[in-house]
């Protein structure tokens, strides 16, 4: 049977070089080999518990970090090409980097899988007996695509101004204002009219945001609206307001 055997704080070798390397505040890319080796191995020295898989991983890391060192005492040695050896201690660091890496990852996903734990979500709404022509009473879709087209005309708006909304910010006319409008509407009227909510508007972004969330209440069953002419008059949907 396998135990992890956690020392202290460390679950593993890596953990032990993070830490000794921070108390003697070295650099990473520079390391004392020679001050770490010896710090590993006292280490070593000083652990406690039956040997298990875990302590071989530690022997394992002190073997590598010897051999490192034994090459750090070898005169430094050129290519034919005049280059300087690969610094032994390059593999080294790379193992480190890319353990804090994966360690910084590991933290990130527990603290996800954390808040996960305490969400709750919604479910899907059924939509299967979900009607479009019930809608607009009293109305259709061309007749609303005109009454649409009056509003943008009468702001002197040309063809292309669906295009256009794709360069404006929705933060000069937001969502949450456009719902404000057509509360404000229902709170002065019981079936406000879309063109005296739109009269007003400084700029046709505003006009398109009143109209897109006129059409999500819609769909969301909370108002009604009906063709009046070329006009649109909204309607509370039952005992549902617009908010």
């Amino acid at each position: 049977m396998n135990f992890e055997i956690v020392y202290g704080s460390f679950s593993g070798p890596m953990d032990v070089l993070l830490e000794l390397i921070k108390k003697r505040e070295m650099d990473i890319y520079d390391i004392e080999i020679h001050v770490l080796v010896d710090d590993f191995l006292d280490y070593i020295d000083h652990m406690q518990g039956p040997v298990m898989d875990s302590v071989v991983d530690f022997l394992a890391m002190a073997s590598y970090l010897l051999e490192i060192k034994s090459r750090m005492l070898l005169p430094e040695r050129r290519s034919e090409e005049g280059e300087e050896e690969e610094d032994p201690r390059e593999d080294l660091v790379g193992r480190i980097v890319e353990y804090k890496r994966m360690k910084a990852l590991a933290f990130l996903l527990e603290e996800m899988a954390e808040r996960e734990e305490g969400a709750i979500y919604k479910k899907q709404d059924d939509f299967s007996d979900f009607s479009e022509v019930e809608l607009i009473n009293d109305g259709n879709g061309e007749e609303l695509r005109d009454a649409f087209e009056k509003a943008l005309r009468q702001f002197k708006v040309h063809e292309e101004a669906q295009k256009s909304l794709e360069k404006i910010s929705s933060a000069k006319y937001s969502f949450k204002q456009a719902n404000e409008k057509i509360r404000e509407a229902f709170r002065a009227s019981d079936e406000p009219s879309f063109f005296n909510m739109v009269r007003d508007a400084e700029s046709r972004i505003e006009i398109v945001t009143i109209f897109l969330t006129m059409l999500e209440l819609v769909k969301l069953q909370r108002i009604s609206c009906r063709q009046c002419g070329k006009d649109i008059i909204l309607s509370r949907k039952g005992t549902a307001n617009a908010s």
